[in-house]
């Protein structure tokens, strides 16, 4: 059975940390798939890093300049999205003041759930009805590795109109701010 976990087989419930480490000094068996899935279930945050990828987070919350990235802004917002749903800037996702650091993982849940962050509306280009659909295991892991994002001072404001910002030279809402 514990075979089955090496081969990528999803987990129980009840298989534990111990069982990790039992598993990982057994004679002749590979624990090196079993630390992948040791990370995967007791480290959300790395789950987590593992789900933004292939959501491909960063593509939109990271501000680029012809089309590559800004060095040192990721995850820091103000890329702009310009199309029948108007023109709106991401958002920062660090845990940065300028960032969304208020939000606990009840809000971060409720805001992909509803597609509402408290009472304003989040802009449909965001795919909150896609993420809606997860595993609260799964969001809470994405969460968590939000968490562990570095810091980026970048104030990003929709509800503002768009200015120029020298941070990632780009013109969004509260540009001239940072």
């Amino acid at each position: 059975m514990r075979l089955r976990f090496a081969l990528g087989a999803h987990l129980p419930s009840q298989f534990t940390e111990t069982d990790f480490y039992h598993c990982a000094v057994t004679p002749n068996l590979d624990w090196e798939p079993l630390a992948s899935v040791f990370h995967y279930h007791f480290l959300p945050a790395k789950r987590g890093k593992f789900l933004v990828s292939i959501a491909a987070c960063a593509d939109c919350h990271t501000p680029q300049e012809k089309g590559q990235p800004v060095s040192g802004m990721d995850f820091a917002g103000g890329f702009v999205l310009d199309g029948p749903w108007g023109r709106v800037a991401s958002a920062n996702l660090t845990p940065d003041p300028s960032g969304v650091p208020y939000y606990d993982e009840a809000q971060f849940l409720r805001t992909l759930r509803t597609g509402y962050a408290g009472a304003r509306e989040v802009n449909q280009i965001m795919p909150w009805s896609t993420f809606r659909n997860m595993s609260d295991e799964d969001l809470k892991a994405i969460y968590a590795y939000l968490k562990t994002l570095q810091p980026v001072k970048h104030r990003v404001d929709n509800s503002l109109p768009p200015t120029y910002c020298k941070v990632c030279r780009q013109s969004h809402g509260a540009g001239d701010q940072n």
